[in-house]
């Protein structure tokens, strides 16, 4: 699906999803190893304080649960 983003983005000349969504699925994928690099400690996440509304549509599965 990433290459699929990426024609979209070229077609249409938009990112096709907010990038507020790669910042979190990021954010939070680093803070877990982090911690789990420090023996499981909770690691607080401040960064990661944005606001994030979901479309409607899926951008994986078009049609389903769309």
């Amino acid at each position: 699906m990433f290459v699929h983003g990426i024609a979209q983005m070229m077609n249409t000349g938009q990112a096709p999803y907010p990038v507020e969504r790669t910042l979190l699925t990021t954010g939070v994928l680093a803070r877990a190893m982090e911690s789990a690099y420090l023996g499981h400690q909770r690691v607080e996440t401040p960064e990661l304080g944005i606001r994030y509304t979901p479309p409607p549509q899926s951008y994986y599965a078009p049609g389903v649960g769309s």
